[in-house]
Parts: structure tokens; sequence; C-alpha cells
């Protein structure tokens, strides 16, 4: 009795869900729920096996092969199925797997967990099997519905192209076509003619094809059309069939057959819309590739350039216009082409020709051209003939006769050894090259020229021309005299910059040597000065403090004079890491330059973006570019202050300023500025006791140019100045050239 009730509820709750859920999910969640609240069980799952969520597994391929339920009430690690074993873990102690079955086929099953011992008798067994078939039918209900629905949005979504289709019955009637089929088929299709007299194939022959392209040659009013007909099953008396006239296309072919072996061509197939249909020819000069299919024409060129290309192609049927447009390539860059468009019912053939070549060609004209009007040795174009064809302004110089005059006379004119230059032009006709065989030359005053000439070919026609470059000997010899001083100050200049690096390696040295004895004096003197050998009056302590004052500033000379020669004789290596320069406010060399510059009432800004990435760059080497920029600043600057400002000047580089309001520097000091040893003349810009070497700015220039940097200065009298450098933001090593 109760077992009856049961069933009763089980299949009105069923027939419920089933008429709401019109979702396939929707229906598998309520199934779900229905069955946890009947029969309590803890956990309720359905895996499909239609949609791949069947699990790979022993379990599942017992369900799939036996089709009868399995049930589980003591699972255990000793189970049948070690997938079971996960089950236990999860803390589940009895299990139901149910094969659902619709048509013979499982498409799911229904897996059912239970907290407890023996949870699954015969009576849930046979109650769960009677809603498994239930919910097995609903289940395939919705799937074909789904499989309909999607099907005919298919349908909906390829009759709206372009592309002739139709569905076929089997008794042969054409029941739906699309606007593309009725435009090729206007007669047949308004008098219901069947599809074995539009294409002369039948429902039988189309349904044997299916999958299996074929081409046809349909005869449409007074038309013969070659098709690539093609056939896909709908269902079993219904049959979909594509239909595309490729007669043009099949002409194209041979053309392209001939572009790809002759020509810098390609083809190029559109509908009226301008869509690509097809490409064709040779692929070398494409810049159009497979990837443009049905994109627009119209995507490939600049769009300022659509409307003159939209007006090229407005042509009648049958027509042919012609044009030029600038197609992209892939880094968008133009690249100049002709086309010409034949116009057909369905669209345009188009082929196309890259002129980049005709373009270089006519470049490299223009430059020979050039060339031959600057070059300062004469040079002659003669015909086939022996008629000078053209000449360059130097005859005039050297010969004595104008440009026109030249043109058009015999070449013989002006020879002296005509056997000479009839030999050699007889070998140039055979292609070789003529270089520097001995003539002499008639000026039209009737002197002699003596000369070397270089003569070769030049096939711009059928007929060839000759080039004769001529190279009077008296220059030659001048030149020669020229290349042979050049020598000599190439050997001076090579024996001063041995001694040079011999002063520099002296300067080296001595510099060198100093820095030891001048260390001790200044650490003995700090002892001194500390009380380590006594105490001091303080006369002596002042006396002391100017002897380390004055060894700290000889010890900076000296630091900038070695410093000067090691970047001189290229011996400085970078020791390169990656700098946050933003940070480098809080260098200790830099906190003392600001405590100096407050000391002398200045004021101090340190302005970084926020955006100023880490740098690859020497930490010490730009520490002292900083310490020099801004203590040069600090000294030349009485009232107002310093700023320095950090920002990205470009995706590759940085730009730093320093910027003081001091007196400004001359236009002439700014241009010795960067010179070793240069210090200004002006007495308001001279340095307090002579103090200073001139060294440092010409040591921040080279670090900068270690780096791979640009500094410059701005400045003007009266009106302060900025020193701007850049530097890389990933600095790479140059190669060293080979001498």
């Amino acid at each position: 009795m109760v077992e009856n009730i049961l069933i009763n509820k089980l299949m009105y709750d069923l027939l419920e869900i089933s008429n709401t859920s019109f979702k396939e999910e929707d229906l598998i969640a309520n199934f779900k729920s229905l069955i946890i609240d009947i029969f309590g069980v803890d956990r309720v799952e359905v895996t499909q096996l239609y949609n791949h969520m069947m699990p790979k597994s022993t379990l599942y391929s017992y369900l799939s092969n036996t089709r009868k339920p399995y049930v589980d009430n003591a699972i255990s690690e000793f189970s049948e199925f070690s997938e079971l074993i996960k089950v236990k873990n999860n803390g589940y102690k009895s299990c139901l797997l149910f094969p659902i079955i619709s048509n013979g086929k499982m498409v799911a099953t229904l897996n059912l967990f239970s907290l407890i011992e023996n949870k699954f008798d015969n009576s849930i067994i046979e109650v769960i099997s009677l809603a498994s078939n239930f919910i097995g039918l609903s289940l395939i209900n919705r799937i074909n519905l789904d499989i309909n629905v999607k099907l005919a949005a298919y349908f909906d979504s390829a009759f709206n192209s372009t592309i002739p289709q139709a569905l076929v019955s089997s008794n042969n009637s054409v029941i739906k076509s699309n606007a593309a089929f009725n435009k090729i088929f206007p007669t047949l299709i308004r008098s219901n003619t069947s599809i074995e007299n539009i294409i002369g194939k039948n429902y039988s022959e189309l349904f044997n094809t299916i999958n299996k392209p074929q081409l046809l040659a349909v005869n449409v009013e007074n038309r013969r059309l070659i098709c690539a007909v093609s056939s896909s099953k709908v269902s079993d008396s219904l049959i979909h069939v594509v239909i595309n006239d490729i007669t043009y296309s099949e002409i194209q072919k041979d053309i392209s057959k001939i572009i790809e072996k002759y020509g810098n061509f390609y083809i190029i197939t559109m509908d009226n819309k301008f869509r690509i249909t097809d490409i064709q020819g040779n692929t070398d000069s494409q810049t159009i590739n497979s990837s443009a299919l049905n994109r627009k024409l119209t995507e490939f060129i600049r769009p300022e350039d659509k409307e003159d290309l939209i007006k090229d192609l407005d042509i009648k049927v049958g027509s042919v216009g012609n044009g030029e447009l600038d197609v992209l390539d892939e880094s968008s860059n133009p690249v100049p082409m002709k086309f010409y468009a034949l116009r057909t019912e369905y669209g345009y053939t188009v082929f196309i020709e890259s002129t980049t070549l005709q373009n270089r060609m006519n470049e490299l004209e223009d430059n020979f051209t050039d060339l031959i009007s600057n070059t300062s040795d004469i040079v002659l174009i003669i015909d086939n003939l022996g008629y000078i064809k053209d000449c360059n302004i130097q005859v005039e110089q050297f010969l004595g006769y104008k440009k026109e005059e030249l043109i058009g006379k015999e070449i013989n004119d002006i020879y002296i050894e005509k056997e000479t230059l009839d030999r050699d032009i007889s070998y140039a006709r055979k292609g070789t090259k003529i270089n520097g065989t001995y003539i002499n030359l008639k000026k039209k005053n009737g002197e002699i020229l003596p000369a070397v000439h270089f003569l070769r070919t030049k096939r711009d026609s059928e007929s060839p021309s000759f080039i004769i470059l001529i190279n009077e000997l008296e220059r030659k010899r001048k030149i020669n005299d020229l290349e042979s001083e050049m020598r000599k100050y190439v050997t001076e200049t090579r024996k001063l910059k041995n001694e040079t690096d011999l002063k520099s390696d002296f300067i080296y040295n001595i510099s060198h040597e100093l820095k030891t004895p001048l260390t001790n004096i200044m650490g003995f003197s700090k002892f001194i000065i500390d009380g380590e050998f006594g105490d001091l009056n303080s006369e002596q302590k002042e006396n002391l403090n100017i002897i380390l004052d004055e060894s700290n500033r000889l010890m900076g000379i000296i630091t900038q004079t070695l410093d000067a020669t090691k970047l001189d004789a290229e011996k400085v290596r970078l020791d390169m890491h990656e700098v946050n320069i933003k940070d480098m406010i809080n260098n200790p060399s830099i906190k003392a330059l600001q405590e100096s510059a407050a000391t002398k009432g200045l004021f101090f800004k340190w302005e970084s973006s926020y955006d100023v990435p880490n740098i690859m760059a020497d930490p010490n080497k730009l520490i002292q570019v900083f310490v020099n920029l801004i203590g040069n600043s600090i000294k030349f600057t009485e009232q107002g202050g310093i700023t320095v400002r950090i920002f990205p000047k470009t995706s590759r580089t940085i730009q730093c300023e320093v910027i003081d309001s001091g007196d400004g520097i001359s236009e002439e000091d700014k241009r010795r500025l960067f010179k070793k040893f240069y210090q200004s003349q002006r007495k308001e810009l001279a340095r307090k006791n002579g103090e200073g070497t001139g060294l440092g700015l010409s040591i921040t220039h080279s670090i900068i140019k270690l780096h791979h940097g640009k500094i410059r200065i701005e400045s003007e009298l009266g009106k302060g100045t900025k020193f701007i450098f850049t530097l890389p933001i990933n600095y790479k090593p140059r190669r060293k050239r080979n001498n």
C-alpha cells in the first residue's frame, strides 16, 4: 500500500516537473531534488552520455554494457570497483547506479549515494527503474527539441547567405530555397520544376553523393554554368543542397596558371559587397593572403582610399574597370598596386599587380640619372649605331663642348684611337666588361686629353646602348698626390696618438702613485685632530683642519684626473645593474649636496615622475654624473636653488634635467664647456682660489656617452642653466669595430 502511494506521488511529481521544466538543465535539477526528497538519499548525480560528461571508468563501462543497475550497500576498500573507494572516502556507505535507457540506448546514468548502509532494497530499485525510464524519455525529448531548434537556426542563417541553397524532398521537389538560388534559376523556380530539371540530378543521385561535392554543367536560360554541387542529409526524406556558380572561378584557374608563371599578379574574386571569396595567383606577390577570405577588400586599404576604390568599381556587368590602390601589408605599410576589375552578375574578378618592382626600377633609373649628373667623371651614353644619346655636364669642363653640342654627334669624332673604341664596343656587345682602357680624346679646341675609359652595355630596349665612363688622367694624378698626402697625415696622426697615449699613461701612473702618500697624510692628520697623539690647542687644530681640507681637495683633483685619463684611454668598464633612479635622492652623496645647498641658502628639489622605469646602468657612475652636475650648479648659484627632474622621454629612454637659477652661461662657454681642463674666463664665473680642474663636466660627458646617452645644455646669461641628458632604459653594449 505504502509502495503504491510512493509510486503515485513519484509519477505525479514527475509529470509536473516534465511539463514545467522546459530546459534540459532545469529538468535534471528538479528530478534530482525529487529523488532526494522522496527516497531520503544524500546525493544524486545525473551524468549525460551525449554531451561527453560520462566518466571514463570500468564502473560506467559495466553500466553501459550490461544495462543493469549496480548496487553496493556496504562500500569498502574491497568493493568490486576501485572508483567506489573515493566515494567511501567522502563518507558514503551505500550506492545505487542506474542506467537511463531511451530508444534502446543509454543516454545517461542516475547515481544515488547514502551515508547509511543497506539503503537501497529491491522496492527502491523498482521505483527508481520506473522513474528513470520516464525521465529518459523526457530527456531525449529535450535533446531532440534542442537539436531541432539549432537546426532551424542554422537553416535560417544559411538561407540568408549569398550562396545558393535549397531543401529538397524525396519526391524531387524544392520545398524551400533562398534568394541566391532563386536568382540563378528564376524561371525554373517560378514553374515549380523539380531539382532534376534544374541541375540534371534527382533526389536519389544527390542522396548517394552526400558529403561528396561534384562539378556539374547546368544550362540556364541560354547560359552554360559550371556549378559545384554538394548535399547533406537533414532527415531520411529531406536533403540540403548547396549550388555554387564557379564558372568564373574555372576561367580564373586557367588565367592564374599564366600569371603564376609569367607575372607578378594575383586574382581575387569578390561578391557585390566587395567580400573576398577566392584568392589565386603568385603567392610571392601577395599582400592579401588566405586569411583575407570572407573579409572585405576595403579592410585592406587606407580609409581615405575607400571612396576612390568604390568609384573605380562602379561599372556595368561585363565591363572592365581599372585603377590604383595602396594595399596595407601585415605592418600596415602601404604597398602600391594597380588593378583591373571584371564585373560579373555575382560580383567582381579583380586582377592585381604590385607596382613596387616597377617603382623600384623607376627609382633606380632616377638614381642612375642623378649619379650620371653628379659624378666628377665624364659619362657618355651612345646608341647601337655609335651616336651620343646623352652625357653629363662634366663634358663642358674637360672637353669644352656644351651638352647640346655633343648629343647626336658620332662618338668617333672625339676619339683619337677609333680602332680601340670599335674593339671595346664589340666586346661589350658580347657581355664583356671593359675596365681601364687607355685612350686619348680630342677637345673642342683641338687639344688632346689623355684618359682611361670603362664601358658597359645598357639593355633598356630591344637595341642595346652603351655607357662609357671616362677618367681623365690629370685629375687622377692630383688625386694620387692627395692620397699620398693623406697617408702621411694618417701616419702623423697615429704618431701623435701614440705620444698622447704615453702622456695619458704617465699621468695615470703619477696620479695613482700620489694617492698612496696623500691617503697617509689625510689619515695621520685625522688621528692627530682626534687626539690620538695628545691634546691640541685651538690654533693647532685649525692648522690641521686646513691641511685636511686641502688634502681632500687634492684627492678630488687626483681622482678626477685618474677618471679622465681612464676615460681617454677607454679603460673604464661599466658595472651594469638594474637601477631605481627615482631612489637616488636617498644616496649619501646626493644628501650631502642637499645639505650643502641648504647651508648656502638655496632650495633643492628632486622631482621624479611616477612612471619612471628602472634602467640598466652603472649606479656609481650615475651618482658621479648627478654629483658633478648638481655640485656645479650649487657652486655657481647664489640665489634661488636647484631642481632635478626625471621622467620617461620615449618608450626606450628617460630624460634627466638639472636646473639652476644661477647667472647662466655664454654661447662661447657653452661650445667649450665639455672640453677637458676648460674653465670659464669670465670673472663672475671663475672659481674662488682657483679651485677645480675643469674636468668634472668632461668626465660627466664621457660617462653618459659610455651609457649610449646624450647630454646638452640650455642656458642664457642671467636666466640660469639647464643640463639635459638622456639614458637608454635597456643598455645594450655596442660591438667594437674591427679596424
